[in-house]
C-alpha cells in the first residue's frame, strides 16, 4: 500500500471528507487529492502531524514507499545543503565585512605623537623654535588632542595649524600646562610649532608632548 492509499484510508475511516482533512493541515482540498492520487506526497512536518492526530507511526505510514521515502531523504538533502551553503554565506559576508571595517579602520586612523625634554641656549630674541612636526587627517571629524609643556624660564608655546589655509586649529602658552580636549579637524594636513618665547636667560631647559589620535 503506498503513502497516498495509506492517507486515503486514514481519512475515509475516520469519516472525514478531503475538504474536512485539507482544513485540519492548512493545505487546499486539491493538495490532499494530490496526495491520495500519489502526484505529490506531504512534507516531513505535515506527516508528523498526521502521525500524532490519528496514532500511526510514521514508520507505518511511509513503510512499503520507497519512492517516497527516497523523496523526502532527496529533500532533507537538499535542505542541509542549503542551509550550509547558507551558513557559509553568512560566514563570509561577516569575515568580508570585518576585514573591511579593519582596512578602514586602518585607512582612516590618526596616530601622531612628538614630545622632548631638552635643554637649549637661547639667543637674544623674543622667540626661538624647538621642534616642528607634520600630520594628516584623512577624514574630517572630532580626534583627541593631548598637549602638555613646561619650561624653566619663559613660556612653551604650541601651535598647530592647517596647512592648506594656515587657520591655527589650537594655539597655547605657558611656562607650565597640560591639556586634553577634542578639537575638529578638516581632511588635510597640519603642521605642528613648538616654540620659546619671552626667555630672561640661557640655556633654557624645557619639555613638551603632542598626541593627536581617533577620538
Amino acid at each position: 500500500m503506498t503513502l497516498g492509499e495509506k492517507l486515503k484510508k486514514i481519512r475515509q475511516d475516520n469519516h472525514l471528507s478531503q475538504e474536512d482533512f485539507s482544513e485540519q493541515f492548512h493545505v487546499t482540498r486539491q493538495t490532499v487529492s494530490n496526495w491520495e492520487n500519489g502526484k505529490s506526497f506531504p512534507d516531513l512536518e505535515t506527516l508528523v502531524k498526521i502521525s500524532n492526530i490519528f496514532n500511526v507511526s510514521t514508520d507505518e505510514l511511509l513503510k512499503e514507499d520507497e519512492a517516497v521515502v527516497q523523496r523526502i531523504d532527496s529533500e532533507k538533502k537538499k535542505k542541509n545543503t542549503l542551509l550550509i551553503v547558507l551558513l557559509v554565506l553568512i560566514v563570509g559576508i561577516n569575515f568580508s565585512g570585518f576585514f573591511f571595517y579593519q582596512e578602514l579602520k586602518k585607512q582612516t586612523a590618526v596616530s601622531f605623537s612628538m614630545e622632548d625634554h631638552k635643554t637649549i641656549k637661547i639667543a637674544k630674541k623674543k622667540e626661538t623654535e624647538v621642534a616642528t612636526g607634520y600630520f594628516s587627517i584623512p577624514k574630517k571629524g572630532n580626534y583627541e588632542l593631548k598637549v602638555s609643556g613646561e619650561s624653566d624660564d619663559g613660556e612653551v608655546e604650541v601651535k598647530i595649524k592647517n596647512t592648506k589655509n594656515d587657520k591655527v586649529v589650537y594655539e597655547s602658552k605657558k611656562s607650565e600646562w597640560q591639556e586634553n580636549q577634542l578639537v575638529l579637524l578638516e581632511e588635510a594636513s597640519y603642521q605642528v610649532q613648538v616654540n620659546v618665547k619671552d626667555t630672561k636667560v640661557s640655556p633654557v631647559s624645557l619639555s613638551y608632548q603632542v598626541k593627536v589620535a581617533n577620538k
